[in-house]
């Protein structure tokens, strides 16, 4: 059985997601007006996506600004999303009815077809079931009133299957010479001698282009092998930037590495690698949006309405934000002042900041965590707006650098509460933090971290309450796990308890401002970036375009488009700029 479709348009993955807990019977009823939906999408029209999720839920939501999806995109998801669905539910043959469903292999012999032509009949409206058979494996089905109903509206696309012939050698030989002659003539690339030779023999496009791919691919082989006497590739076009290919170009704009390498690694052009950087770059932050990072997690005031709460936030804080603007919480000083100081990275240093701490200001808490929500929000609603195949690189670098800012407010919220961790903490391990097993405490540490900052996520800044509360009842829950685990110190009578020695002024724990949030692993920068900014072993300007880029002067960070004016720099130098920083900050000493 093939793996399960992806869900390419945002709006459907995120409906999917939400209806995916339904009960069967909601599902079914979903499924039911999923299909239906089908017959009634016109190719050439677009649909709001408010519309959509009514026709699909019977529930329409209240969006501010809902996407636009084209007829033809949402015709060739809608099976997708009803095989999703499916599996979901781990619906069987007998919640449809056995004499309803009709199997895809009875199908193709119905029809006279492939596998591969019924697969691409799917992505025109053909809607499939992903239902269990009897042996519980999981098996692809089609209703036979969908079928019927499409036979009607494709009859012609169903006729070319059935006169379907495979090409044999001589064709593929002859559609061969052909496509020399046409690359010697004419320069022809591959797809314009595929589209014109499918013209010429009667083919699909796609079957020619396939063709001429197999014998490029062979060729290629051939004439690596240095065989005697074999001609080389006809067309030797550069092999398409795939999701593997894209995440390596990826990495290595991340890592600050020289672009001209990577063109002529991949051997595509400066746009094309910028291209599939922003379209990774984008297919990240749609992730962080469809997992919930970017929604606050915290209970439903409507429980009865999960599709309320969960799916149309996005509008809900929008029109928030809308009202608040005037008032924004960015602008007060200390969401964007004290930021961006290295964090503790010994027990010791934290013991000790613990026991230096005076409770944060509760001004200052409710700014820094009205600003956080707030700049979550904003960064949602941004990735919203993004195009899926052509992303902006200045709306990708916005949201960017509000990620940053928000992880760099968390780190100083979580910051604020170390002396509350750690009287947590003894209060209910009822010993000093001094006296638990030094192996132990990293970990300990980390997980309290851990528990500090999952606490940030959940708390609202509109219903008031100090995040003290959140925060104790998760590290209490912390620290009832640890003494259970934690063996106690048993003495015998007359003895007294050694004093274990500190541990050296070295780093027990990781750098835990790299972790707070998700969004860190792929946005913060190598991490000898830093050490390189603050030991000084870049030039003046560079680290200070660094300090500035990452909010480590202090303040928020800063976009490119920021940065350019101040520092002299066209937008296009402004970013060769930045990785040219990154590749000298990243080298070793």
């Amino acid at each position: 059985m093939p793996p399960l479709p992806k869900l390419n348009i945002s709006a459907l993955s995120l409906l999917e997601q939400t209806l995916r807990d339904s009960p069967k019977d909601a599902l079914l009823r979903d499924i039911a007006r999923a299909e239906v939906l089908v017959d009634q999408v016109d190719d050439a029209q677009t649909y709001p996506e408010d519309w959509v999720i009514f026709r699909v839920t019977g529930s329409r939501p209240q969006l501010a600004e809902p996407a636009m999806i084209e007829g033809s995109a949402l015709k060739a998801e809608l099976s997708s999303l009803v095989e999703r669905l499916c599996d979901a539910g781990k619906l069987g043959i007998s919640d449809f009815g056995e004499n309803s469903l009709i199997d895809a292999d009875s199908l193709c012999r119905q029809w006279s077809m492939s596998r591969q032509t019924l697969s691409r009949l799917r992505r025109r409206g053909l809607v499939a079931r992903r239902v269990l058979a009897e042996s519980g494996k999981p098996r692809l089905m089609f209703s036979r009133d969908t079928v019927a109903k499409f036979a009607i509206a494709h009859p012609d696309a169903i006729a070319r299957s059935a006169e379907y012939s495979r090409m044999g050698p001589e064709l593929e030989a002859r559609i061969v010479r052909r496509a020399m002659r046409y690359k010697r003539l004419l320069g022809y690339s591959l797809n314009a001698a595929a589209a014109r030779i499918a013209e010429r023999f009667g083919r699909s496009h796609e079957a020619v282009r396939q063709v001429l791919k197999r014998y490029e691919r062979a060729a290629g082989a051939r004439a690596a092998g240095r065989q005697g006497g074999v001609s080389g590739p006809i067309f030797n076009e550069a092999d398409p930037l795939t999701d593997a290919r894209r995440e390596a170009v990826f990495r290595a704009w991340r890592l600050g590495v020289d672009p001209k390498l990577v063109c002529e690694q991949y051997r595509r052009s400066r746009a094309a690698v910028r291209r599939a950087v922003n379209v990774a770059r984008a297919h990240r932050l749609s992730d962080l949006l469809i997992k919930g990072a970017l929604t606050h997690h915290a209970p439903p005031q409507h429980p009865s309405d999960p599709l309320r709460e969960k799916l149309l936030k996005r509008g809900t804080e929008k029109k928030t934000a809308t009202r608040k603007i005037e008032i924004s919480p960015l602008d007060s000083p200390p969401a964007n002042a004290g930021l961006g100081a290295p964090v503790p990275r010994t027990i010791n240093e934290i013991i000790a900041i613990s026991r230096a701490n005076t409770p944060p200001l509760g001004v200052e808490e409710r700014t820094r965590v009205a600003a956080y929500q707030h700049l979550r929000s904003k960064v949602a609603e941004t990735i919203a707006g993004l195009d899926r195949l052509f992303p902006q690189a200045t709306s990708l670098d916005q949201a960017e650098t509000m990620l940053r800012w928000a992880a760099r407010l968390k780190v100083e919220l979580i910051r604020s509460q170390f002396r509350l961790v750690i009287d947590t903490l003894e209060g209910r391990l009822e010993r000093k933090v001094d006296d638990l097993p030094r192996s132990r405490l990293p970990k300990l540490i980390m997980e309290a971290i851990e528990a500090v900052a999952g606490a940030i996520d959940g708390l609202d800044p509109t219903h008031g309450g100090r995040l003290a509360a959140p925060v104790s009842l998760a590290v209490t829950k912390l620290a009832a796990k640890w003494a259970r685990e934690l063996q106690p110190v048993t003495l015998p009578p007359g003895t007294r308890l050694r004093a274990q020695p500190l541990l050296p002024n070295a780093p027990d724990i990781p750098d835990w401002s790299r972790s707070v949030c998700p969004w860190q692993r792929w946005l913060e920068p190598h991490f000898r970036t830093r050490e390189a900014v603050d030991t000084g072993r870049l030039a003046e300007r560079e680290r200070d375009f660094l300090r500035q880029r990452f909010g480590w002067y202090g303040g928020p960070p800063r976009t490119l488009a920021e940065l350019g004016p101040e520092f002299g720099l066209s937008p296009i130098r402004v970013v060769v700029f930045e990785q040219r920083a990154l590749r000298a900050a990243r080298q070793p000493k």
